[in-house]
């Protein structure tokens, strides 16, 4: 565990980065029944599909979800799930990972590279599919997680300072038009034991996989992680437990 953090400190610090920062969020919360629904043509906060959006007015028109997966505020943690898993466990490790036979190099989906595929399994496949998708099955209504782009965007488009938001520390993230997101640093979960890192870095899922110097990377996933010094999109071994913050693309009056 010494080790991996070591490690991920010295990844951080030799990585170039965009940095960026944020107000505090509004509290205008419009729900309707039929999930959707307070439209803003660019800038604002609303709601779709019963959760909450904020509208930062991106190239891209990207809308992105106030809380992470499994809470309740922008401060709370939420729950943590590895790559391409739809349900929470004790425990993270290859031995458990869904979409292996028990190590690295045994992968059953999302595999370029015969030698990490089982008995030389592979699909090209990038992206994740519906069913892997957590966002997409649970919160539906055109939600879904972000992509290594979408993480980029967000920083090449707004201000983003570490601070603390209620008590807790995390990335803030400011638009010209004034509003903003908070991603909480709320740790990372692997192996045996409790949370790790909490309160001092936070590790985002995207919805591909990584890339490596030989381009696709099939044993690791694009994330985004941030701590007080730097913030950076980059890839990480699957089987660990992320958060995961929604995206929605943006809606048409």
């Amino acid at each position: 565990m010494k080790k991996y953090k070591k490690v991920l400190a010295a990844l951080m610090l030799m990585t170039a980065v965009i940095m960026t920062a944020c107000n505090p969020k509004d509290d205008t919360n419009d729900n309707d029944d039929n999930g959707g629904d307070d439209v803003v043509d660019c800038g604002g906060i609303g709601t779709y599909g019963g959760h909450e959006y904020v509208d930062l007015c991106l190239p891209s028109g990207t809308l992105w979800a106030t809380c992470n997966v499994g809470a309740n505020t922008p401060e709370g943690y939420g729950d943590y799930y590895a790559w391409g898993e739809v349900q929470t466990k004790s425990r993270y490790h290859w031995n458990n990972y869904r979409h292996c036979k028990g190590n690295w190099d045994q992968l059953t989906k999302y595999c370029f590279e015969p030698e990490y595929g089982y008995e030389g399994f592979t699909d090209s496949l990038k992206f994740l599919t519906y069913e892997d998708d957590y966002v997409m099955i649970n919160w539906a209504n055109g939600w879904r997680m972000p992509t290594n782009e979408q993480w980029r965007e967000l920083l090449q488009n707004t201000e983003c300072v570490w601070t603390t938001q209620n008590g807790v520390n995390g990335r803030l993230f400011t638009a010209d038009n004034g509003h903003s997101l908070f991603l909480p640093a709320a740790g990372v979960l692997f192996s045996y034991g409790p949370v790790t890192d909490e309160d001092v870095q936070g590790y985002y899922w995207s919805d591909e996989l990584g890339m490596n110097e030989n381009g696709i990377s099939s044993i690791s996933a694009g994330s985004f992680v941030f701590n007080s010094s730097v913030a950076i999109p980059r890839r990480d071994e699957r089987y660990l437990g992320y958060s995961i913050r929604p995206v929605h693309n943006k809606l048409s009056e």
